[in-house]
């Protein structure tokens, strides 16, 4: 069998001048399996619920035209789209998992840019994504102060806020838990994007089973991280 998978895959970039693992890919590669399966996302939006302050939910889309996903959007664009949500959500998906929110706010500014938005009927979901343990509270916090900022110069009414720290280990988990329920197709987009991050990100899995492990250079960070 020719040991090419990771050339076939989606989320590979075939060009070695263009293989850097920076945050765009990854959060372009959440975003889009997100958009391709309507099962991931409303876990997803479970999980946002399940951490957010008693009182505040992400209400469930039921329409197709009741949710939209974008990535590097501008505030000034997004606003323009949906000028007047009731909630925004606020989320850093890093590799930290206890992260503790402060009162202090960077000014709104004019040209941030957004990893991830989704829109689920009346509620912004604003996304910064990192690859590791850096802190996103501020940049996130400045895209939804920013967000706001526009809204209130639209003479709309300002929405309710809301802060979540996400993991990558806990969002990991998810996919899993989705691509086993849809049938765990290696050639889905889900597969492929799963496929990506254990090649790129081994360290956010949990540790498997050696008997579970194909012993290949594709796996090398998994088998290593399992020998531990």
């Amino acid at each position: 069998m020719f040991n090419n998978n990771r050339h076939f895959n989606i989320f590979e970039h075939y060009s070695q001048a263009n293989a850097l693992p920076i945050e765009n890919n990854v959060s372009r590669g959440l975003a889009i399996v997100m958009s391709e399966n309507p099962l991931l996302l409303d876990r997803f939006i479970d999980y946002i619920n399940a951490n957010c302050s008693i009182g505040t939910e992400v209400q469930k889309h039921s329409k197709a035209e009741d949710i939209d996903i974008g990535i590097q959007q501008s505030v000034t664009k997004i606003v323009d789209a949906y000028p007047s949500p009731k909630l925004i959500v606020g989320v850093t998906l890093t590799t930290e998992k206890h992260v503790e929110w402060s009162e202090d706010i960077t000014k709104p500014g004019e040209t941030l840019i957004t990893d991830i938005v989704i829109q689920c009927k009346d509620t912004l979901i604003v996304i910064e994504v990192k690859r590791n343990a850096t802190d996103a509270r501020t940049q996130v916090q400045a895209q939804v102060e920013s967000l706001i900022h526009e809204i209130e110069k639209r003479n709309e009414i300002a929405p309710a806020v809301e802060y979540v720290n996400g993991n990558w280990e806990d969002v990991i988990e998810l996919l899993q838990q989705v691509h086993s329920i849809t049938g765990k197709n290696e050639n889905s987009v889900l597969g492929h994007y799963l496929k990506h991050l254990e090649h790129r990100y081994g360290q956010w899995f949990p540790v498997a089973l050696l008997s579970d492990l194909n012993i290949s250079q594709d796996n090398q960070i998994l088998i290593e991280k399992r020998l531990l």
